[in-house]
């Protein structure tokens, strides 16, 4: 059974019983994240984070981090582009302390000036970690060429000239204008009590009637221009992100567009990854995946590949992916695409994490809860045409965005070739 309540204090509370687990997952789910952020406050979502749990006037980040192993649950937070969230994973008869646990680290956090000097150094080092690793940079290269001059385009774990100069007031202040229940929904999902939540909730969250005063960004709309970055690094592999133009989150392409990605690149029967792993043995791998957010989105194609066959791989990716638009997709195709992302779906929906997850995240950003069957109805209606649609809608090279992570050798040859497209 579902439900979704608003508490006398102002929060918003969604959660799930399912009794056949003796566990419960809650968290705490914010509306910020990188996206939220002006440009001189790049990286404070994820910085705040991560200082909450330094220490609270009754607890010290050793004691939070020993209460928690103690009883062998999970504590824990993770900041994304559009949402920070603080969660825990606790046997059911603990409940009253995970509660507590994250109401006090989410609300009563210290902050404490010697603690933001020494986590700094903590963060700038996850920078740096981040740039080093081709993976990581170059999908970051790619959302800062895909949403140029958007808020979107700044990496989550910020600039490091931004948190060099953080201070305990702008952190503060940033809490202040974030952290609000009007931003913000509690979600539980496992074998709990109802009311015990409630009033747990109703005694320990501080009542407040602040509503957030950090503006939205403005919806993205793709330029009509395609774009290129390559990053020269000595590494190995050449690494490649191609990002075209998606839709935002709920759009009434959402689903045909997550059919059409199981068809070019979601998964090992998909094309890309028949043609270019399997019958050409280019690459290792080869993915696609949308990505959606509230003010726009992209679908992705992944890969990487052996330095000298970057135009090669370039080349059967455009051509697979033009063959889809211009020739349509088979009825079997569509059929087995449909199908996997239903199961997808169901599976996903197996633990209490992903339970407590799917629940907060709906109603951050949809106010609601969505049911299994509305889901699973949603896909089914989706038909052959629908996906066709989206993918006209989707691969248009002309406003691709590129990104690259390769040796100086390759930059020349990949640049030219995709002028040429």
């Amino acid at each position: 059974m579902q439900f979704l309540q608003k508490l006398s204090n102002g929060m918003i509370v969604t959660g799930e019983h399912m009794n056949t687990t003796p566990a419960v997952s809650m968290g705490f789910w914010i509306r910020t994240g990188g996206m939220n952020e002006a440009p001189g406050e790049s990286g404070i979502s994820h910085f705040l984070e991560h200082i909450s749990f330094k220490g609270t006037p009754t607890r010290t980040a050793r004691d939070i981090a020993v209460e928690m192993d103690e009883v062998g649950g999970t504590l824990n937070a993770f900041t994304t582009k559009e949402e920070t969230c603080f969660y825990v994973k606790v046997a059911q008869q603990h409940i009253g302390l995970g509660l507590n646990l994250l109401t006090d680290i989410l609300y009563h956090s210290l902050m404490d000036g010697d603690f933001i000097e020494r986590e700094k150094s903590v963060v700038l080092d996850e920078i740096a970690q981040a740039d080093d690793s081709p993976e990581d940079r170059v999908h970051e290269l790619l959302y800062e060429c895909y949403y140029k001059g958007h808020p979107l385009a700044q990496p989550v774990l910020g600039a490091k000239r931004v948190i060099s100069s953080l201070t305990r007031e702008k952190l503060v202040d940033f809490r202040r204008a974030h952290y609000a229940w009007d931003n913000t929904v509690f979600s539980i999902a496992g074998s709990f009590d109802e009311k015990t939540v409630f009033e747990a909730l109703e005694g320990i969250v501080p009542g407040s009637a602040q509503e957030t005063s950090a503006p939205l960004p403005q919806a993205h709309r793709r330029g009509g221009e395609r774009t290129v970055r390559y990053d020269v690094k000595s590494v190995e592999q050449l690494h490649i992100a191609l990002a075209f133009p998606g839709v935002e989150r709920d759009h009434r392409l959402m689903i045909a567009i997550n059919v059409l990605n199981n068809i070019v690149g979601g998964g090992m029967s998909s094309r890309l990854f028949q043609t270019l792993r399997e019958e050409l043995g280019l690459v290792y791998g080869i993915f696609t995946y949308p990505v959606y957010h509230s003010c726009g989105g992209m679908v992705v194609v992944d890969t990487g590949t052996i330095d000298r066959n970057g135009p090669q791989v370039l080349e059967k990716i455009r051509e697979e992916i033009r063959r889809i638009v211009a020739d349509g997709v088979t009825e079997e195709e569509f059929t087995r695409a449909r199908e996997q992302l239903r199961g997808n779906f169901i599976l996903s929906r197996e633990g209490i994490e992903s339970r407590m997850s799917g629940g907060g995240r709906s109603v951050l950003f949809y106010g609601r809860r969505r049911t299994e069957q509305e889901t699973l109805e949603r896909i089914d209606r989706v038909t052959r045409d629908d996906v066709m649609e989206a993918a006209r809608t989707v691969f248009d090279f002309d406003r691709m965005a590129a990104a690259f992570v390769g040796r100086k050798g390759g930059k020349k040859s990949i640049e030219g070739m995709l002028e040429a497209w």
